[in-house]
């Protein structure tokens, strides 16, 4: 149904005046970011569309984006700028809390996956508190070469004076569970660590909607 043809009420702008942002479903959100349709796609067919891309496994880009007609270069560059503003501000509430479990830790970088169809492998970088310093990508590709990753991952934890670490990878499989190579990877990088000073943490394994923890497995 054409927008227009709505009840005042149910309009997407009207209602989020009368009742604010938090009333709105995701679909009427789009439906105000994009503000208009065409005369084949009314704004709210548009929505669906794009609902239904954000909401798969494979990354959001421009292009395919821009292979929904009615959506444009403009409209196109908008939705990805606000998808990743998104992203991003899933960690600005809680950076500075200290990160003491694997499903905190889950919860605050999960967003680095949500557009990657490869395998990233990040490290977390903690102060004497486990509070984050920072995060930064240490390769995009597959676990080929552990020793070149392990004198990346500590020399950045060298660089930004890190009392530990914390090391995630992703799945784009959507398995959660560790290779022989992962574990050999991972046993390898606490022995580094112990050596140096810099504890590893934990290494965890995202998925978008699971996680494997290094330390919990060693609990069971």
């Amino acid at each position: 149904m054409n927008i227009k043809e709505l009840p005042s009420h149910l309009k997407p702008r009207e209602k989020l005046q009368k009742r604010g942002a938090h009333s709105l479903s995701d679909k009427e959100l789009i439906c105000i970011i994009l503000g208009s349709g065409i005369r084949s796609a009314p704004v709210t067919l548009l929505a669906d569309k794009i609902y239904s891309l954000f909401s798969k496994s494979t990354p959001v880009t421009l292009q395919n984006l821009m292979t929904i007609r009615g959506i444009g270069l403009a409209k196109a560059t908008q939705l990805l700028a606000i998808y990743e503003l998104q992203k991003r501000m899933a960690t600005w509430n809680s950076e500075s809390l200290p990160l003491t479990t694997a499903k905190q830790v889950f919860s605050q970088y999960k967003h680095l996956f949500l557009n990657t169809a490869k395998e990233e492998l990040h490290v977390v970088l903690l102060n004497t508190q486990l509070e984050p310093i920072t995060d930064e990508m240490i390769f995009r590709g597959t676990l080929d070469s552990i020793t070149l990753h392990a004198r990346e991952i500590f020399y950045s934890a060298i660089s930004h004076s890190a009392h530990s670490l914390i090391v995630i990878h992703n799945h784009p499989s959507q398995s959660a569970q560790p290779s022989k190579a992962d574990i050999i990877f991972t046993e390898q990088l606490v022995q580094i660590g112990e050596i140096i000073g810099i504890p590893v943490v934990d290494h965890m394994i995202f998925t978008k909607r699971d996680f494997w923890s290094y330390v919990e497995s060693l609990k069971t």
